[in-house]
């Protein structure tokens, strides 16, 4: 990615008005933080977002430049600006995996999980070959209830590449269905592979579903939260969401813009979908105003009723 970035840099000092080269170039910004922990999130999303922007004023329709755009607003809390960009992106060009593909996380998040399912599985039918894109099928399934077809798609995956080959995405989905003895084989043989440390942190995360007790152990393994590391953050709030705890929310309380995910809206997390705190990280994530836009959220019935005027 460092080398793509100086590529589509002499790219763009060739031919300013190259417009595919500078969206790939934002394409390859906002990709660096996942795969170089050193490199800020928010730096390379400033960068990101200014290649974008270049590539729109040459080129408006630029799909690459919008999703870029779109997920800007989206990490900056701004999700009715990041929906609108998405389904822009989408019209211009309906054959873009990845448009689909980023527009079912986005929609996972806000609690539109039938809508997400839709663009993820457009996506698969686009390029049945894109392992990321099989992973999110696989959670979106998750929150539907539907384990068997999420462990399919899990292990397909893990096959094609998705997190090192890891299975430990399995053994969370085990943990949803409620298997809590097979979750607890794989992550034994996860230990030593690829991601002993995250294997690690869900075999405290068992503990803590079979003793309430070892919450406190599991929260003290996961340590102080970094506002800026919004990757990691979701991994943990992704954990705390199976064991439907509270702390889901202390977790992020002093974050200016809190991490969403469709893992709030599995069936484990329903009681807590219930209550002020859930509505005001909705609220302080911008969902809530995306909802007065554009519909509430498929599981209305989960919400508070005194909060939120769902159909």
């Amino acid at each position: 990615l460092h080398e793509a970035v100086r590529l589509f840099k002499e790219a763009v000092a060739l031919d300013p008005e190259f417009h595919q080269a500078w969206s790939n170039l934002a394409v390859a910004y906002a990709n660096l933080p996942d795969y170089d922990g050193s490199y800020s999130v928010e730096e390379s999303f400033e960068r990101a977002l200014k290649a974008a922007e270049k590539a729109l004023e040459i080129y408006p329709q630029s799909t690459e430049a919008l999703i870029i755009k779109a997920n800007y607003h989206e990490f900056h809390c701004d999700q009715s600006k990041a929906a609108e960009l998405y389904e822009n992106a989408i019209a211009f060009n309906t054959l873009d995996p990845t448009a689909h593909h980023w527009y079912a996380i986005f929609l996972g998040a806000v609690g539109r999980t039938a809508l997400a399912i839709e663009h993820i599985q457009d996506a698969h039918r686009i390029d049945p070959l894109i392992s990321a894109v099989i992973s999110i099928e696989a959670e979106l399934n998750q929150v539907t209830g539907n384990y068997a077809r999420a462990e399919e798609l899990h292990r397909s995956a893990a096959s094609r590449g998705i997190d090192n080959g890891s299975l430990l995405s399995v053994a969370i989905n085990h943990l949803l269905a409620g298997n809590i003895q097979q979750a607890r084989e794989i992550i034994e043989q996860e230990l030593d592979g690829p991601k002993p440390e995250e294997a690690q942190r869900l075999e405290l995360l068992v503990n803590a579903l079979e003793d309430p007790a070892q919450i406190e152990a599991f929260m003290a393994y996961i340590g102080t939260p970094d506002e800026s590391d919004r990757y990691a953050n979701g991994d943990v709030l992704n954990l705390l969401t199976i064991l439907g705890s509270a702390h889901a929310f202390e977790f992020q309380a002093g974050f200016e813009c809190p991490v969403v995910s469709s893992s709030l809206w599995t069936d484990s997390f329903e009681q807590q979908r219930g209550t002020a705190e859930f509505f005001d990280l909705m609220e302080r994530a911008g969902v809530v105003d995306y909802w007065q836009k554009f519909g509430w959220p498929d599981d209305c019935a989960s919400l508070d009723q005194t909060l939120a005027e769902c159909p």
